[in-house]
């Protein structure tokens, strides 16, 4: 599936980002 064209797939990746941007700021903040 690499349809970067179709806004599904681009909502998907930028929710991923979020959240693996949030799970690393959590472990950054715990350490």
């Amino acid at each position: 599936e690499s349809s970067s064209h179709s806004p599904g797939s681009q909502t998907r990746w930028k929710v991923a980002a979020a959240s693996a941007g949030t799970v690393i700021a959590v472990m950054q903040y715990l350490k």
